[in-house]
């Protein structure tokens, strides 16, 4: 999720993104660990192409007052100076990519359709194939909308239209049309927004929300939309509880035993410290669905406030061994007043106190600062990795530099990797081979 404003029905910011303070590992008390993560920019089920020098893609976006056009780039490695050459870069208009099997596949957001490439030995990038989308109902296309479960299937959502579209990334066909039933569309008074999805034990997982800005209300239930990932036209159901509510801005991700965790983010935390009426009355927290029901384990349960020491919770990037980066807004930070709130209604999402906090809840329970990165206003909650280290953007604000992008490890250290340049940000970045 980047900043645009149709991924959380918000305006348009300029965002940054935080870091912790020291190095000390601070106790928070025994959690019990969530295993392995299973989704991410690219499919881990998917070996990489054999015989071939590594490769990594990286779609970046450049906007003016005119329009945003973006630009991928097939790479050999990450530059050593950070810096890509746009005029190396293949501009794709208004696009988003992913990689399954080792190929791009490029998300055309105006025209409807995905194009399936191909990188040659010497890197050299071509369009393929094509799959138009535009005779099934799909008014809006995104990458963040899709998954891919194996060679011959994936799944596209469009939140906005109410469809589901089974298509085949082989044959690049459209398999089959699925409407989202009535009563899963419209909830307290607002329509259905899922993303983030991933594939796990036969099955196909959006974090799902129903929410209305303007009202600043949603359905006040954690929540995922989930159904068979064998089906060509499946039955879709929802998952929810009630112990924390609003997911909106993290994704759900699979633990090593097959269990399924997802959140309750409060809409990226805005009701949860960011409005004076209407705020939600617990906090945002981490539940699992069992691996061997798939129904939701009332037994497990984790206060995320109290783990991350904060007021709120934004983002959430999990990143295996039962570690979790999360952008919060910390205690240490102080709160926005009602008067504050009630001059300036934006003031929670403009506000450059959230930081970043790798929280390790296994065995040993502690809470991991990040070193690196500066406090800085929210943003870039798209699930960027690769080689399953996950990538954030931090945007400076009117850095010439533009966007900055970081490697975050599990120990806490954010290493700056790339820089988007003038007027840039980044879409995506993963391994090829």
């Amino acid at each position: 999720m980047q900043r645009r404003s149709s991924h959380l029905h918000a305006p348009m910011l300029a965002v940054a993104l935080a870091a912790c303070g020291d190095t000390d590992e601070t106790q928070v008390g025994a959690i019990e660990p969530p295993g392995v993560a299973g989704a991410g920019s690219e499919d881990p089920q998917v070996a990489p192409a054999d015989e071939l020098s590594p490769a990594v893609l990286v779609m970046s976006r450049v906007c003016t007052p005119e329009g945003c056009n973006h630009y991928m780039y097939a790479l050999p490695e990450l530059p050593a100076d950070g810096e890509l050459d746009r005029s190396q870069g293949i501009e794709l208009g208004d696009t988003q990519a992913a990689v399954y099997g080792g190929q791009p596949y490029v998300f055309d957001r105006f025209n409807l359709s995905i194009t399936r490439w191909s990188v040659d030995a010497a890197l050299a990038a071509r369009p393929e194939q094509t799959i138009s989308f535009q005779n099934t109902g799909v008014t809006q296309l995104d990458a963040i909308g899709n998954v891919f479960v194996s060679p011959t299937r994936a799944f596209l959502l469009d939140s906005a239209a109410g469809v589901l579209v089974t298509w085949n990334p082989s044959s690049m066909e459209v398999v089959a049309v699925t409407d989202v039933p009535s009563d899963i569309f419209n909830r307290a008074g607002a329509s259905l927004y899922g993303l983030w999805p991933i594939a796990a034990g036969g099955r196909v997982y959006f974090a799902a929300s129903w929410y209305d800005y303007e009202a600043r209300r949603g359905y006040e239930k954690a929540a995922l939309l989930s159904f068979s990932s064998a089906d060509d036209r499946p039955d879709l159901e929802v998952i929810e509880d009630d112990r924390c509510g609003i997911t909106s801005s993290i994704a759900p991700f699979a633990g090593e035993a097959g269990e399924v965790y997802f959140a309750g983010d409060w809409y990226i935390g805005l009701n949860q410290i960011g409005i004076n009426t209407g705020r939600a009355t617990k906090p945002a927290c981490l539940l699992r669905l069992d691996a061997s029901s798939g129904s939701v384990d009332t037994d497990y349960y984790v206060d995320l406030l109290q783990a991350a020491d904060a007021r709120a919770v934004t983002a959430a990037f999990y990143l295996g061994s039962g570690r979790w980066l999360m952008n919060v807004w910390p205690n240490s930070a102080p709160a926005l007043t009602e008067a504050e709130i009630a001059a300036d209604p934006e003031a929670y999402l403009a506000a450059s106190s959230f930081e970043y906090v790798v929280i390790a809840d296994l065995i040993a329970g502690t809470r991991i600062p990040v070193v690196g990165l500066q406090r800085g206003a929210y943003g870039g909650l798209t699930p960027m990795y690769m080689d399953g280290v996950p990538f954030i953007q931090t945007f400076g604000g009117g850095d010439p530099q533009g966007a900055a992008l970081y490697e975050v490890k599990p120990s806490g250290e954010a290493r700056r990797v790339l820089v988007a340049g003038p007027n840039g940000d980044f879409e995506f970045i993963g391994r090829l081979r």
